[in-house]
């Protein structure tokens, strides 16, 4: 099986919007990539070190079989 990887730094990611709470923010960010068949593995660079790892969601849309997502 090939593998195939993508790198994106989140600081050139089209910014969708900012929620400010008390002790807390929610950033959303936009990008549309096309995956391969195979292993696709996407890196996002430049990601505060303050973000909660278990935070981090996405949304994926016209996957047949369904992604599975690995933060490490």
């Amino acid at each position: 099986m090939t593998n195939f990887q993508r790198t994106f730094s989140i600081k050139t990611l089209d910014l969708d919007h900012v929620i400010i709470y008390k002790d807390q923010a929610e950033v959303k960010r936009n990008f549309q990539i096309s995956l391969k068949k195979g292993k696709n593995f996407i890196l996002l660079t430049n990601v505060s070190a303050s973000i909660v790892k278990e935070s981090i969601q996405f949304d994926f849309k016209t996957i047949p079989h369904g992604p599975s997502v690995n933060s490490e």
